[in-house]
């Protein structure tokens, strides 16, 4: 995907149309080594189903979105200004789907197996930070429909997240937060 911020997903409808996405963002900020641990967290998540999970819940929020936007349309022309409700519609209902059907436990298993099976968990740990980072200063416009997807979440601070805070992701894998 042609974006600056450093963001990697995968969806679909069933275990075999499961896709992987990655930013170009991802290609200029991570190293070999923590691009091979990303796409070893990924590859974890797709054998987990979490591609399908990812999916539904990825047209839920499209609905959810859409109705939101048309919302916000009917009240401009109501009304002659537009609030930005979407985000407050949309982002508790994200937050309570995946509270329902994946927990940050989940992402948290997926780290440990991740750091398994890679050469050394420092490895994921730096880029997931990096991710972060960039997700923070090379903001995705819009990301409502994939932020559940992410590794880290794409929105911003003041939004609910279903990843785990990143802090508590770094201190599981190394033992110690800061690096």
């Amino acid at each position: 995907i042609d974006h600056p911020s450093a963001q990697v997903f995968s969806y679909g409808r069933t275990g075999k149309s499961t896709r992987l996405f990655i930013t170009n963002g991802t290609f200029q900020v991570l190293t070999e080594r923590e691009r091979k641990a990303v796409l070893t967290f990924q590859i974890l998540s797709i054998r987990s189903k979490y591609g399908i999970l990812n999916y539904w819940l990825g047209a839920t929020m499209d609905l959810a979105l859409r109705l939101s936007l048309g919302i916000e349309r009917v009240f401009g022309l109501l009304f002659g200004w537009t609030p930005k409700l979407h985000g407050l519609l949309v982002s508790p209902w994200t937050w309570l789907l995946h509270r329902l059907m994946m927990s940050p436990r989940d992402f948290q298993r997926l780290d440990q197996a991740t750091a398994e099976q890679v050469e050394a968990p420092e490895d994921l740990a730096l880029a997931l930070w990096k991710m972060e980072s960039y997700a923070q200063t090379k903001p995705w416009s819009d990301p409502w429909v994939i932020a559940h997807m992410c590794m880290v979440s794409p929105l911003g601070r003041s939004h609910f997240h279903v990843q785990p805070p990143l802090k508590s992701r770094i201190k599981n894998l190394m033992g110690r937060y800061p690096f």
